[in-house]
Protein backbone atom coordinates (compact mmCIF):
# COMPACT_ATOMS: atom_id res chain seq x y z
CA UNK A 1 0.00 0.00 0.00
CA UNK A 2 2.79 2.65 0.69
CA UNK A 3 4.35 2.10 -2.78
CA UNK A 4 0.83 3.54 -4.32
CA UNK A 5 0.52 6.30 -1.21
CA UNK A 6 3.95 7.58 -2.45
CA UNK A 7 3.06 7.52 -6.18
CA UNK A 8 -0.45 9.79 -5.78
CA UNK A 9 1.91 11.61 -3.45
CA UNK A 10 4.39 12.58 -5.89
CA UNK A 11 1.74 13.94 -8.54
CA UNK A 12 2.26 17.86 -8.95
CA UNK A 13 -1.46 17.89 -9.27
CA UNK A 14 -1.76 16.59 -5.68
CA UNK A 15 -3.24 19.68 -3.39
CA UNK A 16 -5.48 18.16 -1.23
CA UNK A 17 -4.95 15.45 1.00
CA UNK A 18 -7.03 13.51 3.48
CA UNK A 19 -5.32 10.59 5.56
CA UNK A 20 -7.65 8.31 7.40
CA UNK A 21 -7.48 4.81 8.45
CA UNK A 22 -3.70 4.61 8.32
CA UNK A 23 -1.29 2.66 10.63
CA UNK A 24 2.00 3.14 10.65
CA UNK A 25 2.67 6.22 8.26
CA UNK A 26 5.83 7.63 8.51
CA UNK A 27 5.97 12.22 7.95
CA UNK A 28 8.83 12.12 5.58
CA UNK A 29 6.20 10.62 2.89
CA UNK A 30 4.58 13.81 2.74
CA UNK A 31 7.72 15.33 1.45
CA UNK A 32 7.49 15.02 -2.09
CA UNK A 33 3.71 16.43 -1.96
CA UNK A 34 4.96 19.79 -2.24
CA UNK A 35 1.86 21.73 -3.52
CA UNK A 36 -0.42 20.26 -1.14
CA UNK A 37 -2.14 22.79 0.40
CA UNK A 38 -5.01 21.12 2.18
CA UNK A 39 -4.32 18.51 4.66
CA UNK A 40 -7.29 16.68 6.80
CA UNK A 41 -5.95 14.11 9.20
CA UNK A 42 -8.15 12.05 11.02
CA UNK A 43 -7.71 8.28 12.67
CA UNK A 44 -4.26 8.11 11.84
CA UNK A 45 -0.86 7.00 13.48
CA UNK A 46 2.36 8.06 12.06
CA UNK A 47 5.67 6.34 12.46
CA UNK A 48 7.84 6.71 15.32
CA UNK A 49 10.96 6.87 12.86
CA UNK A 50 10.90 8.45 9.14
CA UNK A 51 12.73 5.40 6.82
CA UNK A 52 12.74 6.30 3.26
CA UNK A 53 12.49 3.42 0.51
CA UNK A 54 15.48 2.36 -1.43
CA UNK A 55 13.82 3.99 -4.82
CA UNK A 56 12.88 7.27 -3.64
CA UNK A 57 13.42 9.97 -6.00
CA UNK A 58 15.41 13.05 -4.21
CA UNK A 59 13.97 14.97 -2.11
CA UNK A 60 12.46 18.34 -2.87
CA UNK A 61 14.78 21.54 -1.11
CA UNK A 62 11.69 22.78 0.36
CA UNK A 63 8.67 22.48 2.80
CA UNK A 64 5.34 21.98 2.52
CA UNK A 65 3.54 25.05 2.79
CA UNK A 66 -0.38 24.21 3.63
CA UNK A 67 -3.16 26.88 3.06
CA UNK A 68 -5.92 24.87 5.20
CA UNK A 69 -5.47 22.16 8.17
CA UNK A 70 -7.79 20.03 9.51
CA UNK A 71 -7.84 17.93 13.05
CA UNK A 72 -10.76 15.81 12.67
CA UNK A 73 -12.96 14.59 15.04
CA UNK A 74 -10.74 10.91 15.24
CA UNK A 75 -7.46 12.62 15.04
CA UNK A 76 -5.37 11.40 18.22
CA UNK A 77 -3.02 14.85 19.43
CA UNK A 78 0.18 12.78 18.59
CA UNK A 79 -0.12 12.92 15.07
CA UNK A 80 -0.71 16.60 14.63
CA UNK A 81 2.54 16.91 17.37
CA UNK A 82 4.20 14.23 14.97
CA UNK A 83 3.19 16.62 12.25
CA UNK A 84 4.29 19.82 13.84
CA UNK A 85 7.74 18.57 14.83
CA UNK A 86 9.16 16.48 11.84
CA UNK A 87 12.38 17.61 9.77
CA UNK A 88 13.24 17.42 6.59
CA UNK A 89 16.42 15.65 6.53
CA UNK A 90 18.11 19.45 6.21
CA UNK A 91 16.42 20.43 9.30
CA UNK A 92 13.52 22.09 7.97
CA UNK A 93 10.20 21.58 9.18
CA UNK A 94 8.23 19.13 6.64
CA UNK A 95 4.88 20.74 7.16
CA UNK A 96 5.03 24.57 7.11
CA UNK A 97 2.10 25.95 9.28
CA UNK A 98 3.22 29.47 9.12
CA UNK A 99 0.75 29.98 5.78
CA UNK A 100 -2.36 28.99 7.35
CA UNK A 101 -5.31 30.85 6.22
CA UNK A 102 -7.83 27.95 7.99
CA UNK A 103 -7.44 25.69 10.55
CA UNK A 104 -10.30 23.05 11.58
CA UNK A 105 -9.80 21.35 15.02
CA UNK A 106 -12.26 18.67 16.99
CA UNK A 107 -10.60 18.81 20.83
CA UNK A 108 -11.68 15.53 23.04
CA UNK A 109 -8.75 15.96 25.83
CA UNK A 110 -6.57 19.21 26.62
CA UNK A 111 -4.05 17.67 24.81
CA UNK A 112 -5.79 18.58 21.73
CA UNK A 113 -6.03 22.03 22.47
CA UNK A 114 -2.46 22.20 24.16
CA UNK A 115 -1.17 20.68 20.79
CA UNK A 116 -2.83 22.30 18.25
CA UNK A 117 -2.25 25.75 19.76
CA UNK A 118 1.63 25.26 18.82
CA UNK A 119 -0.25 25.71 15.68
CA UNK A 120 -2.33 28.64 16.14
CA UNK A 121 1.02 30.87 17.24
CA UNK A 122 2.90 30.05 14.55
CA UNK A 123 0.00 31.09 11.73
CA UNK A 124 -0.01 34.60 11.74
CA UNK A 125 -2.56 35.41 8.80
CA UNK A 126 -5.73 32.89 9.62
CA UNK A 127 -8.50 34.26 7.78
CA UNK A 128 -11.14 30.97 9.15
CA UNK A 129 -10.99 29.55 12.43
CA UNK A 130 -13.63 26.16 13.04
CA UNK A 131 -12.80 24.74 16.65
CA UNK A 132 -14.90 22.31 19.03
CA UNK A 133 -14.45 21.46 22.49
CA UNK A 134 -15.93 18.43 23.82
CA UNK A 135 -17.31 18.06 27.68
CA UNK A 136 -15.38 18.76 30.21
CA UNK A 137 -13.25 21.37 27.96
CA UNK A 138 -13.71 25.38 28.01
CA UNK A 139 -12.14 28.25 25.54
CA UNK A 140 -9.55 28.81 28.30
CA UNK A 141 -6.58 30.31 26.04
CA UNK A 142 -8.68 30.78 22.99
CA UNK A 143 -7.77 34.75 22.79
CA UNK A 144 -3.90 33.71 23.10
CA UNK A 145 -4.42 31.37 20.47
CA UNK A 146 -6.33 34.05 17.55
CA UNK A 147 -4.31 37.00 18.92
CA UNK A 148 -1.16 36.39 16.15
CA UNK A 149 -4.18 36.24 13.12
CA UNK A 150 -5.63 39.40 14.99
CA UNK A 151 -5.60 41.19 12.41
CA UNK A 152 -6.83 38.85 9.28
CA UNK A 153 -9.15 36.85 11.02
CA UNK A 154 -12.49 37.15 9.34
CA UNK A 155 -14.53 33.76 10.19
CA UNK A 156 -14.76 32.35 13.45
CA UNK A 157 -16.60 29.56 13.89
CA UNK A 158 -16.92 27.83 17.77
CA UNK A 159 -18.81 24.30 19.15
CA UNK A 160 -18.87 23.79 22.84
CA UNK A 161 -20.76 20.65 24.26
CA UNK A 162 -22.47 21.21 27.51
CA UNK A 163 -23.49 18.08 29.82
CA UNK A 164 -23.15 19.67 33.24
CA UNK A 165 -25.81 22.87 34.83
CA UNK A 166 -23.21 24.04 36.62
CA UNK A 167 -20.98 24.31 33.35
CA UNK A 168 -20.93 27.79 32.07
CA UNK A 169 -23.25 27.36 28.66
CA UNK A 170 -21.14 29.47 26.96
CA UNK A 171 -17.79 27.58 28.23
CA UNK A 172 -15.69 30.75 28.90
CA UNK A 173 -16.32 32.11 25.51
CA UNK A 174 -16.89 35.84 26.58
CA UNK A 175 -14.06 36.17 28.55
CA UNK A 176 -11.61 35.38 25.76
CA UNK A 177 -13.45 38.27 23.95
CA UNK A 178 -12.72 40.29 25.95
CA UNK A 179 -9.21 39.43 26.11
CA UNK A 180 -9.06 39.94 22.48
CA UNK A 181 -9.97 43.56 22.66
CA UNK A 182 -7.91 44.27 25.35
CA UNK A 183 -5.30 43.04 22.55
CA UNK A 184 -5.87 44.99 19.58
CA UNK A 185 -8.45 46.12 17.11
CA UNK A 186 -10.41 43.04 15.70
CA UNK A 187 -11.34 42.60 12.01
CA UNK A 188 -13.54 39.93 12.88
CA UNK A 189 -16.88 39.67 10.60
CA UNK A 190 -18.54 36.54 11.79
CA UNK A 191 -18.94 35.11 14.52
CA UNK A 192 -21.05 31.71 15.02
CA UNK A 193 -21.16 29.97 17.91
CA UNK A 194 -22.98 26.17 18.62
CA UNK A 195 -23.69 25.07 22.45
CA UNK A 196 -24.70 21.25 22.31
CA UNK A 197 -26.36 20.55 25.58
CA UNK A 198 -25.50 16.63 25.92
CA UNK A 199 -28.27 14.07 26.16
CA UNK A 200 -31.07 15.00 28.68
CA UNK A 201 -28.66 17.66 30.78
CA UNK A 202 -29.23 20.58 32.00
CA UNK A 203 -28.30 24.29 31.75
CA UNK A 204 -27.97 27.27 32.93
CA UNK A 205 -31.05 30.09 31.78
CA UNK A 206 -30.63 33.52 32.66
CA UNK A 207 -27.55 35.96 32.84
CA UNK A 208 -25.33 33.66 32.08
CA UNK A 209 -25.63 33.73 28.03
CA UNK A 210 -26.50 37.86 28.60
CA UNK A 211 -22.52 38.47 28.79
CA UNK A 212 -22.22 37.64 25.20
CA UNK A 213 -24.76 40.51 24.58
CA UNK A 214 -22.61 42.80 26.50
CA UNK A 215 -19.26 41.90 24.83
CA UNK A 216 -20.18 41.97 21.35
CA UNK A 217 -22.13 44.82 21.80
CA UNK A 218 -19.73 47.27 23.41
CA UNK A 219 -19.49 50.87 21.53
CA UNK A 220 -16.73 50.93 19.08
CA UNK A 221 -15.06 47.74 19.87
CA UNK A 222 -16.54 45.15 16.79
CA UNK A 223 -16.08 47.31 14.33
CA UNK A 224 -15.99 45.23 11.71
CA UNK A 225 -18.60 41.96 12.94
CA UNK A 226 -21.61 41.97 10.66
CA UNK A 227 -23.11 38.80 11.59
CA UNK A 228 -23.28 36.23 15.12
CA UNK A 229 -25.42 33.45 14.80
CA UNK A 230 -25.97 31.31 17.89
CA UNK A 231 -27.47 27.60 18.05
CA UNK A 232 -28.49 26.02 20.86
CA UNK A 233 -28.74 22.11 20.24
CA UNK A 234 -30.70 20.31 23.19
CA UNK A 235 -29.94 16.56 22.76
CA UNK A 236 -33.29 14.35 24.41
CA UNK A 237 -33.52 11.03 24.83
CA UNK A 238 -35.63 10.45 28.23
CA UNK A 239 -35.88 14.21 29.22
CA UNK A 240 -38.43 14.98 31.77
CA UNK A 241 -41.45 15.86 29.80
CA UNK A 242 -41.87 18.87 32.26
CA UNK A 243 -38.68 19.82 31.45
CA UNK A 244 -39.15 23.52 29.97
CA UNK A 245 -35.75 23.94 28.83
CA UNK A 246 -36.61 24.34 25.30
CA UNK A 247 -39.20 27.01 25.80
CA UNK A 248 -36.56 28.93 28.43
CA UNK A 249 -33.77 29.33 25.95
CA UNK A 250 -36.13 29.98 23.35
CA UNK A 251 -36.85 33.37 24.96
CA UNK A 252 -33.24 34.20 25.19
CA UNK A 253 -33.54 36.98 23.05
CA UNK A 254 -36.41 39.08 24.87
CA UNK A 255 -34.42 37.96 28.23
CA UNK A 256 -30.67 38.21 27.25
CA UNK A 257 -29.62 39.14 23.72
CA UNK A 258 -31.80 42.54 23.55
CA UNK A 259 -28.82 44.66 21.97
CA UNK A 260 -27.78 41.96 19.66
CA UNK A 261 -31.54 41.34 18.49
CA UNK A 262 -31.98 45.16 18.09
CA UNK A 263 -29.33 45.77 16.69
CA UNK A 264 -28.75 47.62 13.11
CA UNK A 265 -25.06 46.86 12.86
CA UNK A 266 -24.39 43.08 13.36
CA UNK A 267 -27.49 40.54 11.30
CA UNK A 268 -27.96 38.13 14.83
CA UNK A 269 -29.09 34.72 14.36
CA UNK A 270 -30.64 32.45 16.85
CA UNK A 271 -32.15 29.37 16.76
CA UNK A 272 -32.98 26.37 19.14
CA UNK A 273 -33.23 22.94 18.31
CA UNK A 274 -34.13 18.99 19.75
CA UNK A 275 -32.38 16.40 18.74
CA UNK A 276 -33.90 13.06 19.52
CA UNK A 277 -30.78 10.82 20.19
Amino acid sequence: MRPALLHLMQLPTLSSLKLDYIQNLPVSDLIHSSNLKHLVVENIDFAEEDVLPPSTPPLPPKSIYLREYTAGLRCPAAATKKLVESKHPDGLPIVHFTGLTKITGKCHMQEDIDVIRTIFIQAEKLEEVDLTIFEDLTYAGLAEMLIPSIRTLKELKLTAVVDEASDGPLSGLCHELEQILARGRSVIESLSIKVEVYTDADCKRGDEWGLLDKVLTREDAWLGLKEVSLKIEVQTYGRDDEDDLVEVLNKLPDTQFKKLSTSEAINFKFEVTEECI
